[in-house]
């Protein structure tokens, strides 16, 4: 983090808040309106499993400007309608003003089902909040665009003083060179951009920390690397055996089935010859008599 220079980031948020003023007029922008400023970082090496890094600010990045919609969960035997006079009245309550649009659950399946209606909700809102027991619902109504569209580390907006922006960047940089893997060695360069400018650097890593990490690493790719190819090899020799072990039984099935036949015929054959065994017992009472009455 030593590396990372303020006055350099004080020198890119400055151009582009002259940036934003220079090129805002009446038919673009609205005199009060201020546009985000984001954090782009490239890294040495692209993470193997993708990852989300929440970061706290000293200062709100939510201008005046800013147009909020919150999705709310439907209460109970109640409509739409009422559902949202419901949660607009408890905001008020609390003293939450910022929220642009109240969107009942039941509004959003009902409403909001074409894709059309999707995307003009989509450009209509700076930032969307979510009542934490429909959370999990949301994805399968939004689509995955609607998450993808507003996937920007945002760390600032062209209205604040430089010095607060400055420091929103800092605290942005600090969190990930931390929780990034390999963390600030695998940082190559930083840029500072509002949507509409061109990218402006704030920080470039040097070869070395690439040298670094290849020394560092080396070994655990390797170990990876031969890890996927004994995976591959095992899988294909064991579809080898799979299909020399079928062969076997299929020939040990056949040799069985040749051999079992006399056997069968043996048995069905001996089967047929138990009937014909006379108990001692049921000896002819005929026989019996001739034998009690023989001459003297």
């Amino acid at each position: 983090m030593a590396a990372l220079d303020g006055e350099q980031v004080a020198k890119a948020v400055k151009a582009l808040q002259a940036y934003v003023k220079k090129n805002r007029n009446d038919a673009e922008l609205f005199v009060n309106e201020n546009e985000n400023i984001m954090l782009n970082v490239t890294v040495w090496k692209i993470p193997n499993k993708e990852q989300t890094i929440k970061i706290n600010l000293p200062h709100g990045i939510r201008s005046e400007s800013y147009e909020v919609c919150l999705f709310t969960k439907d209460e109970p035997n109640v409509t739409a309608d009422q559902t949202k006079r419901f949660y607009i009245k408890l905001l008020s309550k609390h003293g939450i003003k910022n929220i642009t649009q109240v969107i009942p659950y039941k509004t959003l399946k009902t409403e909001y089902k074409p894709y059309e209606a999707k995307r003009r909700l989509l450009s209509s809102f700076n930032l969307f909040l979510a009542d934490d027991r429909i959370r999990r619902l949301l994805p399968s109504h939004l689509g995955k665009h609607f998450y993808t569209s507003k996937n920007t580390t945002i760390v600032a907006h062209t209205g604040m003083k430089p010095q607060e922006a400055v420091e929103n960047v800092t605290a942005a940089v600090r969190v990930i060179a931390q929780k990034l893997p390999m963390q600030w060695k695998n940082v190559k360069v930083l840029h500072l951009k509002t949507p509409a400018s061109v990218a402006l650097p704030i920080y470039a890593s040097g070869m070395q920390n690439l040298q670094d990490l290849q020394q560092s690493f080396p070994e655990s790719l390797n170990k990876q690397h031969k890890a996927k190819k004994q995976k591959k090899t095992k899988v294909v020799k064991s579809k080898i055996l799979s299909t020399a072990v079928k062969r076997v039984l299929v020939k040990t099935v056949e040799k069985k089935s040749k051999k079992s036949k006399p056997s069968i015929a043996k048995k069905l054959s001996t089967e047929e010859e138990i009937p014909q065994l006379v108990p001692i017992e049921e000896q002819p009472v005929t026989k019996k008599a001739k034998l009690q009455f023989l001459p003297n």
